[in-house]
């Protein structure tokens, strides 16, 4: 079972007036989310720490989502993933 679960993901906007978001949701909760109105690239990190997730035998969904304000454009580049088992 994992102990946690690490993620590094890019995410720029098109426009700095417009500030765009990169969400993490598994089974369908919002876990993680970056916002920022940089037009780079920029590397954002974050964890997720059991118990706010359970992981049971089975299939579990990891979503990403990018938003961004009307008018503008969000990208990702980049999307890892890893997790630490428990000893």
């Amino acid at each position: 079972i994992p102990e946690k679960l690490i993620f590094a993901v890019t995410v720029k906007t098109s426009d700095v007036s417009k500030k765009a978001s990169l969400a993490i949701y598994i089974g369908g909760a919002l876990k993680l989310e970056w916002e920022t109105n940089s037009t780079d690239y920029e590397v954002k990190t974050g964890t997720v720490n059991y118990p706010l997730f359970s992981f049971t035998e089975g299939l579990h969904t990891v979503e990403v989502k990018l938003k961004v304000e009307a008018g503008g454009t969000a990208y990702n580049k980049l999307f890892e993933m890893y997790y630490k088992l428990r000893r």
